[in-house]
């Protein structure tokens, strides 16, 4: 459930860094299903020593179990999200097909409700803090520059270079790329090391790594490091998985789920479950784990054991839980979201394929879905409040 990136670049801690806000331009929603109403407020009538000022739309469903809003970008080969600290604020970044590389990329800003508050085209983007953002830049020198920016505001500060957060999930990881990674520590990158960060624990001092062992770059055996030292705290040769399985540590740190394995950490010791290849999985809010298998579309739980129990969930191809512990299930075969939250269950209908990509707020009470065209690679980004 990973989505790859050429270069990633992540902070030591959870917070994000990086974003700057500008006018907001509007940007015409395409390929907006049937279900849903596109409900656009009246331009203001100007006053004689005005300018035209034109309204964006807001995207409003017309069913309760809907998606809130289909967020007002014009379709694009590819859409992330990163979440302001506050969870208040949302910025998704678009790029065209075949620029995924090429700077600069455009990043829209959208409040709780999915209206758009700004955008800002940079190379780099993260949150540093509630209504403050870091923007970076190339130049033509070939170095980046960053600055401050304030929500709301085009003036832009100077600032000093900060690592840019890439995926939320890898908190302690500096950069992984190409076959190797680094760690950001005490303000300096490290050396690289071969292998692929594929996780890190909430603390932040723990980073799952596959030391590659083929000439693809795509496999190999678990090693467990610290972040703090870079030192190897378990060398589990046994433990074999690739890039595509799902790497996961527990809340409290002290379990891993490596592909068909549940690793303690405190021990060492390594059990895995009865199931010849997992596509998908998470840790559940009751402390077992829920993965499930290639080919199908059933959660399986089992404790830290090993030990399978019964489990009552719905359907899908992916698995993935929110900071407040509402699980999703996606099939982006049959265009289903599928939310079960305090005991409430809520499934939604696209006319599209949802990704396998969740950009859950920090509060988890919203989450952003990439989701595609049946046919090609084209996305659109669709805001929805978890009950």
């Amino acid at each position: 459930m990973k989505r790859s990136v050429s270069t990633l670049v992540v902070v030591l801690g959870a917070a994000s860094l990086l974003a700057a806000c500008g006018s907001g331009d509007s940007a015409t929603a395409t390929q907006v299903p049937t279900s849903y109403l596109v409900s656009q407020a009246p331009s203001p009538t100007p006053s004689p020593s005005s300018t035209t000022s034109t309204a964006i739309p807001t995207l409003a469903a017309v069913s309760a179990s809907a998606p809130r809003d289909w967020l007002p970008l014009a379709s694009s080969f590819m859409v992330e999200a990163r979440w302001a600290p506050d969870s208040q604020h949302v910025a998704v970044w678009r790029i065209s097909e075949g620029l995924r590389d090429s700077p600069p990329s455009e990043w829209q800003i959208f409040d709780r409700a999915g209206k758009q508050v700004g955008s800002v085209t940079a190379t780099g983007f993260a949150w540093s803090g509630p209504d403050t953002f870091v923007v970076g830049r190339s130049g033509s020198d070939g170095t980046t520059h960053e600055s401050i920016v304030h929500l709301g505001s085009t003036t832009e500060t100077p600032t000093a270079y900060v690592p840019i957060a890439m995926e939320p999930d890898k908190p302690c990881i500096a950069s992984d790329s190409n076959g190797s990674y680094t760690v950001w520590l005490g303000g300096k990158e490290s050396p690289g090391e071969d292998g692929h960060a594929m996780a890190c624990s909430a603390d932040g001092s723990e980073i799952a790594v596959i030391k590659l062992a083929d000439g693809e770059g795509i496999s190999g055996s678990l090693e467990v490091v610290s972040a703090s030292t870079g030192s190897i705290l378990w060398d589990l040769r046994q433990v074999e998985l690739s890039v595509t399985s799902p790497v996961a540590f527990s809340s409290d740190g002290s379990h891993l789920l490596a592909g068909e394995s549940l690793v303690d950490l405190s021990s060492g010791s390594v059990v895995t479950v009865p199931i010849a290849s997992v596509e998908s999985g998470a840790w559940l809010p009751d402390g077992r784990v829920g993965v499930i298998a290639v080919d199908d579309d059933h959660v399986r739980a089992f404790d830290v054991a090993g030990k399978e129990s019964a489990i009552d969930l719905p359907s899908g191809r992916y698995i993935s839980v929110s900071p407040a512990g509402a699980v999703a299930l996606i099939d982006d075969l049959a265009g289903t979201l599928q939310i079960a939250s305090s005991g409430a269950k809520r499934t939604i209908v696209f006319d599209c394929a949802p990704r396998p990509f969740l950009y859950w707020s920090p509060d988890g009470g919203a989450v952003v879905v990439a989701c595609g065209a049946q046919t090609g690679m084209s996305e659109q980004a669709v805001l929805i409040a978890v009950p």
